[in-house]
């Protein structure tokens, strides 16, 4: 029984010493776990991590056998001089061997991060290193035994982004931290990483919506080279200076010298841009594409203040698809290649507004190439191709824009401005131009342009014209149009309305040349059907108004022109000449009165201020004449007008119904006159000439004195007992619009007259001395008036159409004895052509 009661007593004991024990060693653990820990720990952590090349300082080290090694505010350095902080750690849990730390020896398994900051060296120089700081990450982090680095979702803050970090390192050696770099390739990253973080340095986002980046890193320490970055950027707003982007998304990858963007995505608007590309950090080179429906020149002057579209300004955004290549060169310049499509709506470029443009593309260090371009406008379009090659742009285009669109370069005050103010543009205009050429881009108004040139439905000069249409070169020295067809139109025509004829006539040119260095104007077999004035008009307005009023032609004549026009300082050397064949009937006016002269050729010269036709022959008054016109035009005053005209056989009746003698009844007059005047004013007419008449009826002698008037009653034919004056003749001179005359001279078989006097051809009045000498029969009844018997003088006045005769005293003439009339009768004599 004591036995019994004393195992008893025993195994209480025992219980409660094991349950003093087991509480006490709880208590102690849980304190233990609470506490930790300290004193020799911290020695013994900072020399353990130092013979492993980490150099750290702590504020406090704890060992908890249920949490392992707890360490506050510890500062980890890349060296052993402390120089260059690697990381702060407020926080840090090292998971150990308990076992082996409680003997004394430190085992590290992985530990975790609270609120840590690391400084990573991505490019190790000395003078310049390129670090990445990550603050707040919180995570875990371990090594294992075959020397990885691990750390899995790790949270924290890169430039102010959000993170998640999860790494996989191969050979981590905290002995190499500090060591520099194993390879020529860090030049070229660091330059890479300093032109990265350039460029982050002007991205802003909002504070309250900071972007969010996933970045993964796997390789081996020991070799830069196979370190691969991928990350992963979401952010719903990021600028850059004054541009704005929403809903981005950026993904790529550092591997070795390469970045490659595997997609660079955000929106402006309803638009969205789209970007892959990749960079050889060694070479400095990359490639990229790109596919945009936003604003694209709007956010390259905007964030990059470049404009390939400079002067274009649209509301609208672009759609953009392209690729290319970019590198950095030798001189550290930036240079980009691109090759793709552009599609722009409802844009304006220099002014003028377009309902859209498509081209491709291609771009290379400045120099844009835009082939199979398509520019639409309300009332035309343009294709063609454009080379921008520094200051030179080159382009071969087929346009029908409207002539204001080329406004922006047309130098005011020049040729080409001259040319295009002097002619007028409705909406029925249509223009079409096929153009080679090129322009300096700093001076849009310096360029150069050959091709071909097709309008219709405009005016020149107040001329109307169906259509024009030439080849052309031009530039600043010369302006060259090369066959050149003019289709006038007369359908609204005063020379249509009043004489009749076609509605249009066609001109041809082989050249018209305007050469700026002599300026002049060069014409080279101007040719064609059509009235001369509307053509003259063109290139010679004054002319062209001289031929109007003075050449009346009732159809439009066949020409042909050439010749220079002179301008200016050179205006002395104009000579242009043409030769006119007219297949109807002309009016010219002659002495105050319209002449219709038909089959009309001349040759015309037109020189300064001189008109000289020469070579003139026509038909008129059923007969034909001849002769040469010069025309000298003064400004503010009247053409003065030097004629020589010969004719022959004009019918005396057809020019008495003009010039208002209408008792002429038949005759012909053959003649000729050189005289000149002032153009309009028959006053100033001066000149001299001759005319004869040729079976004429000028008027009846009674050669049977009283007898001759009852013997004609009584046979009925006044031929019977009178005879006629058929032909007559006389010179004449002409002074102040008078024509005098000393040598008039018409016979019958029986008397002789001759006679002098005037004729003012502005009050149409003659003053006439007429003296008769009679022979034969009726001298014989005159034989009772000696000394006079047979001679006669008579006057006669008044107007031209029906003067007044009288008898007068006979008075020998001026050459007493040698006076015609003093001659046996005989034929008047005929003035022939000279």
């Amino acid at each position: 029984m004591p036995r019994r009661r004393i195992l008893r007593h025993i195994q209480v004991t025992v219980l409660s010493i094991t349950v003093l024990a087991v509480a006490g060693i709880i208590c102690g653990l849980l304190w233990l776990n609470q506490r930790g820990f300290s004193g020799e720990w911290s020695e013994q952590i900072s020399a353990e991590l130092s013979a492993q090349g980490i150099h750290a300082d702590f504020e406090e080290v704890r060992f908890s056998p249920l949490r392992g090694l707890i360490v506050t505010n510890s500062i980890i350095y890349t060296d052993e001089s402390r120089q260059t902080v690697y990381a702060r750690i407020p926080s840090l849990k090292i998971d150990v061997d308990r076992a082996k730390a409680l003997r004394g020896e430190l085992l590290f398994r992985k530990c975790q991060l609270r609120d840590a900051e690391f400084i990573i060296p991505l490019v190790k120089d000395e003078e310049n290193p390129v670090n990445l700081t990550l603050k707040h990450i919180t995570g875990e982090l371990s090594v294992d035994r075959q020397g990885r680095l691990l750390l899995k979702g790790a949270n924290g803050v890169l430039g102010g982004m959000n993170f998640t970090l999860n790494a996989e390192l191969t050979n981590f050696e905290p002995t190499g931290l500090g060591k520099k770099a194993e390879s020529n390739s860090d030049a070229s990253r660091k330059d890479f990483l300093d032109r990265l973080l350039a460029e982050l340095a002007f991205w802003d986002f909002p504070e309250d919506r900071a972007p969010d980046i996933d970045i993964d890193i796997t390789g081996d320490l020991l070799s830069t080279t196979t370190l691969k970055t991928t990350f992963t950027l979401k952010a719903a707003e990021l600028t850059r200076h004054d541009y704005t982007m929403k809903e981005i998304t950026l993904e790529g990858q550092f591997f070795g010298h390469r970045a490659t963007l595997d997609r660079f995505e955000f929106s402006e608007g309803a638009g969205r841009f789209i970007s892959q590309a990749d960079y050889d950090v060694l070479r400095k080179e990359g490639h990229y594409n790109i596919e945009s429906s936003i604003h694209l020149s709007r956010m390259l002057n905007a964030c990059f203040q470049i404009d390939p579209l400079a002067n274009i300004i649209t509301a609208r955004a672009s759609i953009v698809e392209g690729e290319g290549d970019f590198r950095i060169a030798s001189d550290d310049t930036f240079r980009v290649t691109a090759t793709g499509s552009i599609e722009l709506q409802r844009f304006s470029f220099l002014g003028t507004s377009y309902e859209g443009l498509d081209t491709d593309f291609s771009w290379q260090d400045g120099d844009l190439y835009l082939r199979h371009l398509h520019a639409a406008h309300e009332h035309g379009s343009l294709t063609g191709q454009v080379l921008i090659q520094g200051d030179v742009i080159r382009y071969q285009t087929e346009s029908s824009l409207p002539i204001n669109a080329f406004k922006p370069f047309i130098k005011p005050g020049g040729g080409i401005e001259k040319i295009i103010s002097r002619a007028t543009f409705t909406p029925e205009t249509t223009i079409m131009m096929t153009t080679n050429g090129t322009i300096q881009r700093s001076d849009l108004r310096e360029w150069a342009a050959s091709g071909k040139a097709h309008f219709e439905n405009l005016s020149y000069r107040g001329v109307p014209l169906r259509s024009a249409q030439a080849n052309y070169s031009i530039n600043p020295l010369e302006s060259s149009f090369s066959e050149v067809t003019i289709d006038f139109d007369y359908s609204d025509s005063p020379l249509r309305k009043r004489y009749g004829g076609p509605r249009n006539a066609i001109v041809k040119a082989d050249r018209i040349a305007y050469d700026q260095s002599i300026q002049q104007t060069t014409l080279d077999n101007v040719r064609g059907t059509a009235w001369p004035g509307p053509v003259l008009r063109l290139f010679l307005p004054k002319t062209a108004d001289h031929i109007e009023e003075d050449y009346r032609f009732r159809s439009p004549p066949t020409f042909t022109t050439n010749g220079p026009i002179g301008h200016f300082e050179n205006i002395g050397k104009t000579d242009v000449r043409t030769s006119v064949s007219a297949g109807s009937t002309t009016n010219y006016t002659l002495l105050g009165k319209f002449l219709s002269l038909d089959r009309v050729r001349a040759l015309v010269r037109y020189r300064h201020r001189l008109v000289d036709v020469t070579d003139l022959s026509f038909n008129t008054f059923q007969g034909s004449g001849g002769g040469d016109v010069s025309v000298r035009i003064r400004p503010g005053q009247s053409s003065q007008i030097k004629v020589g005209i010969k004719w022959t056989r004009l019918r005396l009746a057809d020019i008495g119904k003009t010039y208002g003698f209408e008792k002429a009844k038949q005759g012909a007059v053959t003649g000729r006159i050189d005289f000149t005047s002032s153009s309009g004013d028959v006053r100033t007419m001066d000149g001299t000439g001759a005319i004869g008449l040729e079976n004429g009826h000028l008027f009846f002698v009674p050669v049977l004195g009283p007898l001759s008037t009852i013997i004609g009653g009584v046979v009925g034919d006044k031929r019977a007992s009178h005879e006629e004056a058929r032909n007559a003749s006389c010179t004449f001179a002409i002074r102040n619009g008078v024509v005098y005359t000393q040598d008039f001279l018409t016979t019958t078989p029986s008397t002789v007259f001759t006679g002098a006097g005037s004729i003012d051809l502005h009050r149409k009045a003659i003053d006439m001395v007429i003296r008769m000498n009679a022979k034969g029969l009726f001298g014989l009844l005159t034989l009772p008036l000696r000394p006079f018997n047979g001679l006669f003088q008579f006057r006669g006045q008044g107007p031209l159409a029906n003067p007044t005769w009288n008898s007068a005293a006979f008075v020998a003439p001026p050459d007493g004895k040698n006076d015609p009339i003093f001659h046996g009768p005989g034929r008047a004599k005929i003035i022939r052509e000279r």
